[in-house]
């Protein structure tokens, strides 16, 4: 999608600022730019479940569950470190099940790098397809499509979900691309396309969308994963 494109999208966060002020319903021809919006971003699926790799681990055979410490997950072109991990001990395959992280969680995928402090994931048929992540912020850079300028965020809790390619941001939440910087409650981040739209919350205060420069989004860009 080119350019124009992106920054007409990228400015529909001002037109709901007004209808949030005013409390209104949004204007009718926004509807269709939503709906096209999801149905081309079918984005790509990540590849299957390698192996882990850990420090220290313990079985509880009690909750049926293995404890790690240092734990490392690799797949085709996405790989997960924390600190430490709970897994279902016959779960440990990845046909089916759920992981929970914690403690200095870094999430590369195949264009964007993410940090958290908890995130559960869960995987079908060896595949990662959906990740709940929560910290103090939530911070990812989406490295894509540099060419077209800096996109990045942060939020309380971001929600991942590989169907789609999508960022379900919640919380406080800060949304930079290219010069568009947006803050709000609920923003939805297209993974690899640099586009966004709000989501389906209602927010104490009006989304806000400011205008920075080039310098100033890849600064924000650059500190979010540090």
């Amino acid at each position: 999608m080119d350019a124009f494109r992106r920054s007409l999208l990228a400015l529909m966060p001002c037109l709901v600022l007004v209808d949030a002020a005013a409390q209104d319903q949004p204007p009718e021809d926004e509807a269709p730019e939503e709906a096209s919006l999801a149905e081309e971003s079918t984005g790509s699926r990540l590849g299957e479940f390698e192996f882990f790799e850990f420090d220290s681990s313990q079985l509880d055979r009690s909750e049926n569950t293995m404890t790690f410490d240092g734990f490392r997950i690799f797949g085709e072109n996405w790989s997960v470190t924390a600190d430490s991990a709970v897994a279902n001990a016959d779960e440990l395959g990845l046909d089916s099940g759920q992981i929970e992280f914690s403690g200095n969680l870094n999430l590369q995928l195949d264009t964007a790098s993410l940090e958290a402090e908890r995130a559960v994931f869960e995987f079908r048929e060896k595949q990662l397809i959906l990740a709940e992540l929560s910290g103090d912020p939530v911070a990812f850079e989406d490295h894509a499509t540099p060419e077209d300028g800096a996109a990045c965020g942060s939020a309380t809790t971001l929600r991942y979900d590989d169907g789609p390619g999508t960022f379900e941001m919640r919380g406080s939440v800060s949304l930079t691309v290219g010069p568009y910087r947006t803050t709000g409650c609920d923003l939805i981040y297209y993974l690899g396309q640099e586009e966004f739209r709000t989501g389906p919350a209602q927010c104490d205060e009006p989304f806000r969308t400011t205008i920075v420069s080039d310098e100033d989004a890849q600064t924000a860009c650059d500190s979010a994963n540090e």
